[in-house]
């Protein structure tokens, strides 16, 4: 996806976000948006006197993350078929998928599969509680790992890294909704 401003610089924004445009130029319709560029889902957010869009991918896989963000974490690879948690364990990180593929499985059913720039073990650093799904290596992968700290920091420190795990989760739960309901 591209990144624009209205001067026609590109800024460094991360990406999920698709556009920034001023209050003038707000997509005022479907064939607005679609002209950006973007695809449903997005988010309209007002900044001061900007609106920012966010676009999210709900293609295969999670929304993407900026990997730039995590250039100084620890790293952990793990083999095809590799166990990297499983339910009930204690849950003391999130991983970001930096290479490689990893399915997440809710038991005997299997829930997504998260590739490059995704997300997942985030549910243990906001709640607290035990892992609730099982994370096995899909392909040879490195994960960047984020313990509770990096987090906090991260969600302080960078609004966008918030709207994206929020983003992510958001859409974890509408499909499974819609599995519910197809039930």
């Amino acid at each position: 996806m591209h990144f624009w401003r209205r001067d026609g610089t590109e800024p460094r924004l991360l990406p999920a976000v698709a556009s920034c445009v001023t209050n003038d130029e707000i997509p005022r319709n479907e064939a607005c948006i679609r002209h950006a560029g973007l695809r449903k889902p997005y988010v309209m957010l007002r900044h001061e006197s900007s609106i920012v869009l966010l676009a999210f991918n709900m293609g295969p896989g999670t929304p993407m993350i900026d990997l730039s963000l995590f250039s100084n974490a620890d790293t952990k690879e793990f083999a095809a078929g590799e166990i990297i948690f499983t339910a009930g364990q204690r849950g003391d990180a999130m991983y970001v998928v930096a290479e490689g593929e990893v399915d997440i499985w809710l038991g005997p059913v299997f829930a997504e599969t998260v590739t490059e720039g995704g997300i997942f073990g985030e549910m243990a650093l906001i709640d607290r509680h035990t892992r609730s799904a099982d994370a096995i290596a899909r392909t040879q992968c490195k994960l960047f790992t984020v313990d509770h700290e990096r987090f906090q920091t991260l969600i302080r420190e960078t609004p966008f890294f918030a709207l994206q795990v929020m983003g992510i989760m958001a859409e974890r739960l509408r499909h499974a909704n819609a599995r519910i309901i197809e039930s």
